[in-house]
C-alpha cells in the first residue's frame, strides 16, 4: 500500500534541509549511489533507509519529511544530543508510524 504524501514536496524538503540540488549532492550526502537517487525518483517514492539515516544523522522527524509542517521538523531540539543508541527514544516515531501502517495513519 503506497503512502499518502507528495513525493516531490517531500523530495525538496530533504534536498533543502541537506542544502543540496542534484541527485549526485542528494547522493553524498546520505552516502548513497546516484543511481539510487535516480530510482527513488523513478519510482516516486522516499525509501525507509533515507528516513532512518536522516532521523539518526539530523535529528528530522520522518512524519515532517513526508507530511510537512503539520508535523514538527526535529525529533529532539537541536541543542540537544542524541544518545547514539536511540536517537531521543522517548520521541522517535514507531516504525509503523514510518512504515505507513494504516492503523496509525487514522
Amino acid at each position: 500500500m503506497p503512502l499518502d504524501y507528495e513525493f516531490v514536496q517531500s523530495y525538496r524538503r530533504i534536498q533543502e534541509t541537506l542544502l543540496v540540488s542534484t541527485q549526485q549532492q542528494l547522493a553524498d550526502a546520505l552516502d548513497i549511489s546516484q543511481a539510487s537517487v535516480c530510482a527513488a525518483l523513478t519510482r516516486r517514492s522516499i525509501p525507509p533507509g533515507w528516513l532512518l539515516k536522516l532521523c539518526l544523522e539530523k535529528r528530522l522527524n520522518p512524519l515532517w519529511i513526508l507530511y510537512g509542517d503539520i508535523h514538527k521538523k526535529y525529533l529532539i531540539p537541536t541543542d540537544e544530543v542524541p544518545d547514539e543508541r536511540s536517537c531521543g527514544s522517548s520521541t522517535l516515531v514507531s516504525a509503523e508510524a514510518v512504515s505507513g501502517s494504516p492503523a496509525l495513519m487514522s
